[in-house]
């Protein structure tokens, strides 16, 4: 009698377990649960500042948007030093003028009434630009050439 009650004890349980968690699933259609955006590549490195990146699904949902956030990875989010650097249909997005450093880039679909998809996994972007020597060796070896090019017009312009 006892396993009898103790079988209908656990089929209840389940039963109930059932109707509680896969029920309110039924009626959920693909337009309402919308798919997290998630980016092509989640290693970006720049040695100027500009980057393009991309992400998929190719379109959003009707009625939605793409919004990318950028901030700088030493921080936390709550700190809220994001930025949106981007908001549109289009599955890709070029920043340009970042200072030397490491970033994160999150994407999620929005709507007119807000998030509709939660925050992609992030793409970690690392800026290092070249460094201040390089810069003036370039400078250096243009002035050279120059300098070059004027003596030889000079030269033969006396001639």
């Amino acid at each position: 009698m006892q396993l009898m009650q103790s079988r209908v004890l656990l089929r209840s349980t389940f039963l109930s377990l059932f109707l509680f968690v896969y029920v309110p699933l039924i009626g959920m259609s693909k337009s309402s649960a919308a798919e997290t955006p998630q980016f092509r590549d989640t290693e970006l490195f720049s040695d100027n500042g500009a980057v393009s990146v991309t992400w998929t699904p190719e379109e959003p949902p009707k009625g939605s948007q793409f919004q990318v956030k950028l901030w700088p990875e030493t921080t936390k989010e709550k700190l809220n030093l994001s930025r949106v650097i981007y908001r549109g249909s289009l599955p890709s997005a070029f920043v340009s003028g970042l200072p030397g450093g490491e970033y994160q880039l999150k994407v999620r679909l929005i709507g007119d009434k807000g998030p509709k998809s939660a925050w992609s996994r992030p793409a970690h972007l690392t800026v290092k630009h070249h460094p201040l020597s390089f810069t003036f060796w370039l400078l250096g070896l243009g002035a050279i050439v120059t300098i070059a090019t004027v003596g030889v017009i000079l030269r033969g312009a006396r001639s």
